[in-house]
């Protein structure tokens, strides 16, 4: 597989939504999860068809971005997400800002 390149003299937050964009895991589980907040791993599992284990790193990818954050404590073994939706809105501005202008 061909290395990821990362945009030439883009600014951080344009970087982190190409990145965030760039895998179709990812892509489908920020989907998912901005459509279903408080969505667990396993629901995003059944509800997209990616793998557990491709979606485990498109977790903590989103989750390093700033994407996605855990919402609430554990249930049990249970973990839910939920979007940023403030930064995933201003990056995606900022994204296609950058790319129309």
């Amino acid at each position: 597989m061909p290395a990821r390149r990362e945009l030439d003299s883009a600014p951080a937050r344009i970087t982190a939504m190409q990145h965030a964009l760039s895998g179709a895991a990812r892509a489908s589980v920020l989907r998912h999860v901005v459509r279903h907040p408080r969505t667990s791993h396993t629901e995003i599992v059944a509800s997209t068809g990616v793998s557990r284990g491709s979606a485990t790193t498109a977790l903590r990818d989103l989750e390093r971005l700033g994407y996605l954050v855990v919402d609430g404590a554990r249930e049990g073994r249970v973990v839910r997400y939920r979007a940023v939706d403030d930064l995933l809105a201003a990056d995606l501005d900022a994204f296609t800002d950058w790319l129309l202008g």
